[in-house]
């Protein structure tokens, strides 16, 4: 049975990735301020991220990345929304089998994803990490505290005029 992801760098890089995928689009699609801002910096993070895994395990399988179109039209496909990361990884499980009869069962690559797993550190860090861009990125373009923070300036000119104006 052949898995999707053999290296440590490919699991985790690939899981890493369709992590923050998962998190890009839906934030995306949440009516908050800095979801753009969040999106913005998430969608090329998690696409460098997963070209960076399938990179490590088309070396580990013996191809040559760079010379082969397999490899570009996987990033290609992983550039895509919701599908893309499930077309690009089942790319990657036919390159992986090559002329073994496992590449023409139709669940085999869909087995092989949900068999793919990654170090639970690294799953927890960058759940952090997505949660602390998340939390600043919403918080530095939300409306809301764009006003809270406008009041609290007025409120100290006023308190500043006040004194200014009890002392003259």
């Amino acid at each position: 049975m052949t898995d999707i992801a053999s290296t440590p760098l490919g699991r985790n890089s690939l899981f890493i990735a369709l992590i923050a995928h998962t998190a890009a689009l839906i934030v995306a699609m949440m009516p908050l301020g800095g979801a753009d801002f969040f999106f913005g910096i998430t969608y090329p993070l998690y696409f460098l991220t997963f070209v960076l895994g399938l990179f490590a395990e088309l070396i580990d399988s013996g191809y040559r990345t760079f010379g082969n179109w397999r490899f570009y039209l996987a990033s290609i496909a992983a550039i895509f929304p919701i599908i893309g990361p499930l077309m690009a990884l089942s790319m990657l499980y036919n390159l992986k089998c090559g002329k073994s009869t496992e590449r023409s069962r139709f669940g085999g690559a869909f087995m092989a994803i949900m068999r793919l797993r990654a170090n639970a550190g690294v799953i927890a860090l960058s759940i952090l990490m997505l949660f602390i861009l998340f939390a600043l990125s919403i918080r530095q373009n939300d409306s809301y505290f764009r006003k809270a923070n406008v009041k609290s300036v007025l409120l100290e000119e006023e308190r500043a005029m006040l004194n200014y104006c009890s002392h003259v």
